[in-house]
């Protein structure tokens, strides 16, 4: 997907209102954006110009442990009246254990964040091509 949004960008045909970059076209982003970037420009190096990654690391020794720990479930079935009209590409974190497992260290959080992140979490769509 990621591919696809630059390439379209790259030819100026991504919306009307976004036009036909002029300059260089960077990707940046953080933990799993960032590892989404690094596959873009593994794959197809001439679709970008230069990168900033954060929190994420080229050191993939927990890297499989990561699908497993978070429950990935489909959106549209994780929380139906807010993504059940969502495609089944488009997943998210498992529940607040999930969420607190990977991101939040006990006992150095306040609940509170930790239920007002599950309450507002958003799905992502899965598709590297």
């Amino acid at each position: 997907m990621l591919i696809e949004l630059t390439k379209l960008l790259r030819s100026g045909k991504l919306h009307a209102d976004i036009p036909k970059p002029t300059g260089r076209v960077l990707h940046v982003g953080h933990s799993f954006g960032s590892a989404l970037s690094n596959i873009l420009i593994a794959k197809n190096p001439e679709l970008s110009d230069g990168a900033v990654f954060t929190g994420f690391s080229h050191n993939s020794t927990v890297g499989s442990q990561f699908p497993a720990s978070t429950n990935f479930h489909l959106a549209k079935e994780n929380q139906q009246k807010r993504f059940g009209n969502f495609s089944t590409g488009i997943l998210t974190w498992g529940d607040e254990l999930a969420l607190q497992y990977n991101f939040f260290k006990h006992p150095y959080f306040d609940p509170k964040v930790l239920a007002n992140a599950e309450a507002k979490k958003w799905p992502f769509n899965n598709f590297v091509r």
